[in-house]
């Protein structure tokens, strides 16, 4: 096979998951093989390299049209947080980061419940399924929010409501100084049973192939590929909301040769909608 690479951009630097969307990426062999299978969590954009065409140790498979109507493996599960503040609510804040701290999902900074002293509040956010996060708990006072001006407390649900107490991943006392780390992972309580996904159907996807930006490197005939030394890739993408700011290209490895793209603003009225390309 030949080595490419794919490169999805995101003009607005937020990548295409998860506060306005559940983004995901994936390239398909002729054959229906998985080749790449991303999150759409990145800034401003992603690289992958991929090798075009079946591995050669493998045997040729017989049974299989791209597997496009499968279940992305990635996905995103619903994780619901009820913070109980004290009476100095202004001085709170928190935020959900990956384990390395290289990137922040969701952020509410001190300030943002100035007008909730002694309130309990709920925030239901989605976030990559099966992954280890770090909910970080500030306290701009230094004396956390437990238990000399109220009964603060943090708890994590598996889910979208608060209400399911078998449903709790994380709970701590809001008894800290400046600053309380929480790890949990985004997916079902251990005593809950796995939350079950549908398969996207082509029905909701809206595929278009017609007009695609190529550099001809490979030969067609009534839409069938009749060059030997190419091969078809199909590209799976689960936009978010603002489909407007994405766009991908693949290149050779080297750069040299632009063999196919979708710039900025050609999925403007796609939102939130999957598109299927192969080229």
């Amino acid at each position: 096979g030949v080595e490419a690479i794919l490169t999805v951009t995101d003009d607005g630097g937020d990548g295409i998951c998860c506060e306005n969307g559940h983004g995901y990426f994936q390239l398909y062999s002729d054959q229906g093989s998985l080749i790449l299978d991303e999150s759409g969590i990145f800034s401003n954009g992603v690289n992958r390299t991929f090798v075009v065409g079946e591995p050669e140790t493998l045997p040729p498979t017989v049974s299989s049209s791209p597997s496009i109507s499968l279940a992305p493996s990635f996905n995103v599960f619903p994780i619901t947080i009820a913070v109980q503040l004290d009476q100095w609510s202004d001085e709170t804040g928190f935020s959900i980061q990956s384990i390395d701290g290289s990137n922040t999902f969701f952020d509410w900074p001190a300030g943002s419940f100035s007008d909730q002293s002694s309130d309990l509040i709920f925030e239901t956010v989605l976030l990559p399924r099966d992954t280890e996060m770090n909910l970080r708990v500030t306290d701009k006072g230094g004396d956390g929010f437990c238990c000399l001006y109220g009964e603060g407390y943090v708890k994590i649900y598996a889910g979208e409501s608060a209400e399911d107490e078998s449903a709790l991943l994380a709970f701590k006392s809001a008894e800290f100084e400046s600053d309380l780390s929480i790890i949990f992972q985004a997916g079902p309580a251990p005593s809950a049973a796995p939350a079950t996904t549908s398969s996207p159907t082509d029905s909701a996807a809206k595929t278009s192939s017609n007009g695609l930006t190529s550099s001809g490197w490979c030969d067609t005939r009534n839409g069938k590929l009749v060059d030997d030394s190419c091969a078809e890739v199909t590209l799976v993408m689960q936009l978010d909301k603002f489909s407007a700011e994405t766009s991908w290209f693949i290149d050779s490895n080297d750069g040299g040769t632009n063999f196919a793209s979708r710039p900025d603003g050609y999925y403007a009225e796609m939102q939130s909608q999957k598109i299927i390309e192969t080229v």
